[in-house]
């Protein structure tokens, strides 16, 4: 991915993609592991959390992928770019998926992960990301028990969720470069430049009340 290639298409119709596998299941859907889509032009990111790495599991995050490309961009998904792993090709479910969209499919070769730098760039930052916020639930009591730092571990899908939305709306250096002034994936993504609100964002681990609208609410309080 080059960036002439970026510059030939329009955000949300090819994304680089892979799987980032953290072997402790979260507290919350009993998740071992995420994909990770990135577009490749305006580096936004769309994790999907799944409990393997089967067929159906993989067919899932591919068609939530393409739905939020929709969703977002306005868009049809055209490409995916990943490494190669035997779930792409062995499972005729995925072939059936990509031939009904019309989505193709460049793997690069193996051992040459630097080809889907992009992807790869952004797993490591979000891990970076992760490790600052997990130690912020130590302490917390969560299902009647107070968190140690091994408990947190199985926080780590609200870490990731948390870290992606930070590194989303922060501005990204390689997007600078090319368009010349500070630009956040999301605004990139949106086409949205006005500045970002910041403040209504939640720190990692704060307390939150639950709403309930008044009419599901079984009394005044």
């Amino acid at each position: 991915i080059t960036k002439s290639f970026m510059l030939k298409h329009r955000p949300g119709e090819v994304l680089n993609f892979d799987g980032q596998t953290f072997g402790i299941r979260s507290w919350y859907g009993n998740y071992i592991a995420v994909i990770n889509f990135v577009c490749v032009v305006s580096f936004k990111r769309f994790p999907f959390y799944v409990r393997s790495y089967d067929a159906p599991e993989l067919r899932n995050a591919l068609e939530y992928a393409r739905r939020m490309v929709r969703l977002l961009f306005g868009v049809e998904l055209r490409a995916l770019h990943s490494d190669v792993f035997s779930t792409y090709y062995d499972y005729p479910v995925i072939a059936q998926w990509r031939t009904l969209h019309r989505v193709a499919l460049d793997m690069q070769p193996p051992e040459m992960h630097y080809m889907s730098w992009l992807v790869e760039s952004s797993n490591k930052h979000i891990m970076l990301v992760m490790r600052g916020l997990l130690p912020n639930l130590i302490g917390a009591r969560i299902g009647g028990r107070v968190l140690t730092y091994d408990d947190t571990l199985r926080f780590w899908f609200a870490a990731h969720w948390q870290a992606v939305t930070l590194l989303d709306i922060r501005p990204n250096e390689a997007l600078e470069q090319m368009h010349g002034h500070p630009v956040a994936p999301i605004q990139r993504a949106t086409g949205d430049y006005s500045p970002i609100n910041i403040y209504s964002l939640h720190t990692f681990g704060a307390r939150r009340f639950r709403f309930v609208e008044p009419g599901d609410r079984e009394s005044k309080l």
